[in-house]
């Protein structure tokens, strides 16, 4: 699958004359304030994907200042007669390149580019507020919606065929929404036979129109079949097992005459907290969130129903989530980090600052900032006209090191402690990251000392921190604050630089849960100190227990707190142990009073129930 490199917007919407923006064949994250022309990116690659279905007219009127549809930027000036050097393009890193302008119209006869339209999706928080915008009293009937916003890209499983009898031609789509708008919306009255008499329902002459109807029907009935399955699944894992919903849909109906009358689509809720269609108007009783989340299930669902290869995969998603909570977010967000990023080239756009960090934490969180690229959008008024101001969103850590190849010691100084503290937040557990007071830790030092209980009840190393907090006495906090008498030693920046490249490797520390708290686990023992008696353990288990470990190493055992009780050679009554945390040690100190050899710990325990 191919990916964008470069996108290219110039005096459309609130782009101006511009330079292209370059994205490297990676997924996009954008933050933009309000007015600040993110939107228009959205809207740039809707349009030229969109495109791709449009007839050269249709395309030619975004690029034509006299027509009153047209998006060039209201502040750009013409070159010669009616050309305003108005126009959006992509290069591929494939080296393929999708163009439209007012003198450009091929993508409409690039099938790759055709394919990856109806591979491709765009989400706004637009599609969600469609569904909420029902009164009290009235069904959620969704097949206009549809129409315009699924149907468009679903590709039958066979040929939709009509026929105008004027000359007996047949025609044939295989796009659901062509099959409505063009041959079964339009009605039988207005066919003629080949005397142009209108074509009676009761008649033979009728049966193909007939035919392509219950075509329709089982074709919208086998999407939506789809869109049920998935998006019941989507609302499991965004947190909402509770909810279940089904897509009623109506066949088609004809009237008197014989002509097709609309059909529907009507959201239902079949389970809501255990009660089996609990309601008639999900809008009067799911909140905001619940009712949103319905919406975006329905919408991811539709997304297994799209072209499964295209030139380009493209899931734009622009504000998508603002009606959602934060831990409502950021499931949806996992979901699309774990399952839609390896599928689609991503582009997230949101206004909120606050979100685009904590979007940027999650793809940290998941090693994967590799695979990403960050800028930031403002609204430049220093000149006429206004222009998108667009720059490359460094992290903490690559603002230090551009401060430090400019021999800025103290910006990097403090850069440096912004990195070290946001990566601490990133390996620390919730519960390491809270004080005694349950209030949220954010100074590097105290994050320091919580970091270093925490690697030690793991147990990994925590040089990495030790030396963080020698630089934090030294050099940290003097140069924070501002204290110009304290000495700059370029070396002593280095060795911070080491240190947090050290600490970042445990990032990839990998966990793997053996057993779950409150289970247990067993191991027995042959005494070769004195009689030969047959000694078991059954250790309970007072938290998950967890095999760790970091690249290049085996797994071991992490910490865990258990209590346990021994017996011999079968005895019904146990012997109970007091309270340990380390059971790699607990086994091999038994191991030692009974005169065995320790064999590898993940080979001798055994876990029961």
């Amino acid at each position: 699958m191919a990916k964008i490199s470069t996108l290219h917007i110039n005096n459309f919407k609130f782009f101006s004359e511009s330079k292209p923006i370059e994205v490297d064949g990676k997924h996009l994250l954008i933050y933009g304030e309000n007015g600040s022309g993110k939107s228009s990116i959205y809207w740039a690659l809707y349009t030229l994907l969109e495109s791709s279905f449009k007839k050269n007219d249709d395309i030619k009127k975004y690029f034509d200042k006299q027509d009153p549809k047209n998006l060039i930027n209201i502040y750009a000036t013409s070159t010669e007669a009616n050309n305003y050097d108005s126009f959006i393009s992509i290069s591929l890193d494939n080296n393929n390149d999708y163009k439209i302008a007012y003198n450009e119209f091929s993508i409409n006869e690039n099938v790759n580019a055709i394919e990856s339209r109806r591979a491709s999706d765009f989400l706004t928080y637009r599609f969600a507020y469609k569904i909420h915008d029902f009164k009290h009293g009235k069904e959620i009937e969704l097949f206009d919606l549809f129409l315009n916003e699924i149907f468009p890209y679903v590709i039958s499983s066979k040929d939709l065929k009509y026929q105008e009898y004027i000359g007996e031609i047949e025609y044939s789509t295989r796009i659901l929404s062509t099959a409505w708008n063009s041959y079964l919306a339009n009605g039988l009255t207005r066919y003629r036979n080949a005397k142009n008499q209108r074509v009676r329902s009761d008649t033979a002459r009728a049966n193909p129109y007939k035919d392509l109807a219950k075509d329709f029907d089982n074709e919208v009935l086998r999407i939506l079949g789809e869109i049920i399955t998935i998006g019941n699944q989507v609302l499991e894992q965004l947190g909402y097992s509770d909810i279940k919903f089904t897509l009623d849909y109506s066949n088609i109906a004809f009237n008197e005459v014989g002509d097709a009358e609309t059909p529907t689509i009507k959201l239902r809720i079949t389970k809501f907290n255990g009660q089996n269609n609990p309601f008639k108007f999900p809008q009067s009783f799911l909140n905001e969130a619940r009712l949103t989340a319905v919406a975006l299930a329905i919408r991811l669902g539709f997304l297994e129903s799209r072209l499964s290869t295209a030139e380009l995969k493209l899931l734009v998603l622009d504000d998508l989530l603002i009606s959602l909570d934060m831990s409502n977010r950021r499931r949806v967000l996992d979901l699309l980090l774990t399952k839609y990023a390896s599928v689609y080239q991503l582009f997230i756009l949101t206004h909120e600052r606050s979100f685009y960090e904590k979007i940027r934490r999650q793809i940290s969180l998941k090693n994967e900032e590799s695979n990403w690229k960050y800028i930031e959008m403002y609204e430049d008024t220093r000149q006429l006209p206004p222009r998108p101001y667009i720059k490359k969103s460094a992290s903490y850590f690559e603002s230090a090191e551009q401060h430090f190849i400019q021999f800025d010691f103290p910006a990097t100084a403090n850069y440096l402690r912004k990195a070290c503290e946001q990566l601490l937040d990133e390996l620390l557990p919730l519960r390491f990251l809270l004080d005694s007071n349950g209030e949220r830790i954010w100074q590097l030092g105290n994050l320091l000392i919580k970091a270093e209980e925490y690697f030690n009840a793991l147990p990994i190393s925590v040089q990495p921190v030790n030396e963080l907090k020698e630089c934090l006495k030294t050099l940290l906090n003097p140069l924070s604050h501002a204290d110009l008498e304290a000495p700059v030693y370029r070396q002593e920046l280095l060795d911070i630089f080491e240190s947090y490249n050290k600490l970042r490797l445990y990032k990839q520390l990998e966990k793997l849960i053996l057993c779950e708290k409150d289970k247990h686990v067993t191991f027995t023992l042959i005494d070769h100190s004195s009689s030969a008696n047959t000694l078991s353990w059954d250790i309970t288990l007072h938290e998950d227990l967890i095999a760790i470990r970091l690249p290049g190493e085996e797994y071991r055992l992490a910490y865990c707190k258990f209590t346990a009780i021994w017996a011999k050679n079968g005895d019904s009554q146990p012997k109970p142990i007091s309270g340990e945390n380390d059971i790699t040690r607990f086994y091999e100190d038994a191991c030692r009073k009974t005169g065995n050899v320790p064999e590898d710990i993940f080979d001798i325990l055994y876990a029961k129930d």
